[in-house]
């Protein structure tokens, strides 16, 4: 259908609704505004990662901040019907993946926060709202310009992308006039909250540039999918990442499935998988680093630590502000899943590629906060028990945790063949992983009182190998 025909069709439609109809409309609006506040951003960029994940191709996001409007400018899929029936009611929306963040058709009403009439700009003309030119056409109802919903009821002009943006890429350009009063710096700010690691994760996005009055700002994101590195460059700061993925998407079982709500599980029936990613920051050698806020992710951050030094992404059920995770079956199978993988392939992957390092990053700390997390805790710790997932640097092999005694170092030069009661001796420099071996994972740990209660039998055992070394370091 043509733009025009189509908006007007919605807006002669929507008109007939009664006042009371209208006002709860209404309402449900500034609600959705006040539930996603300070996030108009990030949503709008999430928008042009969805619209490029239905293309299957990398885009571009194009910011821009003036003294009068913000605009978004865009590449990727154009906004078609299906974006403009979504975006003109609440809970709608053609997205019915998984793979795409934004399935409720919720998150554009956040630009209420800053602007009182969005207008989008297509080649084939404009969709807006304002209720200044909604209001005409309700005369002699009995309502107020605050009665009157923005996104309920659309209007067209025909004003249209220009042809030099048009040959630049651009299929959508978002304006937002700023309303009275409002602060740059406070956009500013906004923009600045949105972390690497958010925009890493999205996926489907190459440069997102922002541009306000003293601020400019570029990132630049490259992937290398056969090494899993990524890197991430800030105007002039180079963050480097890694990230692991299963080599399949995760099945869900079908008992899982039929757990969920109707809409959920119809999108799930239609595409049982689930996507894992677990993100590392490393320095430029690729070396694994623990970072101290390691969140749960569904594609931009939970409120929820994950008690791990790494972000861990997935298909998580959340509230509709995405702040918590609900207590669903799919939430304890996702957590779960994430436990093997971790004791399973991703273990094998860095045993390799990092034997001496990976443990540090491995060692979690239980958020008490949130006891859906002990399903992850409780699974990866219970497969971790038969695991040969602790290194020793001495004799360069992996043993299990009955095989070893932790160590921090005192005893360094005593015993020289690295056994302590016929089992190795392994030495951890990291005391946070030391105290997660010795108090998570119950690891036998190596102190002065376990020396003296076997000191005689140790003293046996080297005075028969005739080890003076043993004895000398001993006094």
């Amino acid at each position: 259908m043509e733009l025009r025909q189509l908006i007007t069709s919605i807006r002669n439609r929507r008109l007939k609704d009664s006042d009371d109809a209208l006002q709860a409309i209404a309402e449900s609006e500034k609600y959705l505004q006040q539930a996603y506040e300070g996030r108009y951003l990030f949503e709008l960029i999430q928008n042009v990662r969805d619209a490029n994940k239905e293309q299957e191709t990398l885009g571009a996001v194009f910011i821009e901040l003036t003294n009068e409007a913000l605009f978004i400018a865009n590449s990727g899929a154009p906004f078609a019907e299906k974006g403009i029936r979504s975006i003109t009611t609440i809970g709608r929306s053609p997205k019915n993946s998984q793979d795409f963040i934004g399935f409720k058709g919720i998150g554009f009403k956040s630009v209420l926060e800053v602007t009182n009439a969005p207008y989008i700009v297509t080649e084939n003309g404009t969709l807006y709202f304002d209720r200044t030119q909604t209001l005409p056409l309700l005369k002699g109802r009995e309502l107020g310009i605050e009665d009157i919903p923005i996104f309920f009821i659309p209007h067209y002009s025909p004003v249209r992308l220009s042809t030099e943006e048009q040959k630049a890429g651009i299929v959508t350009k978002i304006a937002l006039p700023l309303k009275p009063g409002l602060e740059l710096p406070k956009i500013i700010d906004r923009f600045q909250e949105i972390s690497v690691h958010q925009l890493l994760l999205l996926g489907y996005l190459q440069t997102i540039e922002f541009k306000a009055p003293g601020v400019h700002t570029r990132f630049h994101i490259q992937h290398a999918p056969d090494s899993r590195q990524t890197v991430v460059t800030v105007n002039d700061a180079v963050h480097h990442f890694r990230q692991f993925t299963p080599s399949a998407p995760l099945p869900i079982p079908s008992t899982v499935i039929a757990s969920l709500d109707e809409k959920e599980r119809k999108m799930y029936e239609k595409s049982p998988f689930v996507e894992l990613t677990i993100v590392f920051d490393t320095d430029e050698e690729r070396q694994l680093r623990k970072i101290t806020d390691g969140k749960l992710y569904l594609f931009y951050p939970l409120k929820i630590l994950s008690g791990f030094p790494f972000l861990i992404h997935s298909y998580f059920l959340v509230d509709p502000a995405r702040t918590t995770l609900r207590d669903s079956p799919l939430n304890i199978y996702l957590l779960e899943k994430i436990a093997d993988y971790l004791s399973g392939d991703w273990l094998q992957q860095v045993k390799k590629s990092d034997p001496g390092h990976f443990l540090d990053v491995l060692a979690f700390t239980r958020n008490k906060d949130v006891p859906l997390l002990n399903h992850l805790y409780d699974r990866l710790k219970a497969n971790l028990k038969s695991k040969r997932f602790l290194y020793d640097q001495h004799s360069q092999k992996f043993y299990k945790l009955g095989e070893i005694v932790i160590a921090d170092g005192f005893d360094l030069g005593l015993f020289a063949d690295h056994l302590f009661q016929g089992k190795r001796l392994v030495y951890i420099e990291d005391t946070a992983t030391r105290i997660w071996l010795t108090h998570e994972m119950e690891a036998d740990y190596l102190t002065y009182d376990k020396i003296a209660e076997h000191i005689e039998a140790e003293c046996e055992r080297h005075r028969e190998t005739k080890n003076i070394a043993f004895f000398q370091h001993l006094y």
